[in-house]
């Protein structure tokens, strides 16, 4: 199995670019669970506004097609 991290942190005038953060995300699932090998997507956010997400892969060889 593969994981890959992405990390975040919310900036102080985050309020003004949420629905494009929204929009961004929803895209970002999207595409990666229409990819080969794909297994799950888990999002997880801190309270100081740190977020993470992973993506767990079948194997490397699904991940880079």
């Amino acid at each position: 199995m593969i994981i890959t991290v992405f990390r975040s942190r919310v900036r102080a005038d985050a309020e003004a670019h949420a629905a494009e953060a929204e929009r961004i995300s929803r895209r970002m699932l999207e595409l990666a669970t229409s990819m080969p090998g794909f297994i799950a997507y888990k999002d997880f956010v801190a309270e100081d506004g740190e977020s993470v997400t992973i993506v767990e892969w079948e194997s490397l060889e699904t991940l880079e097609g």
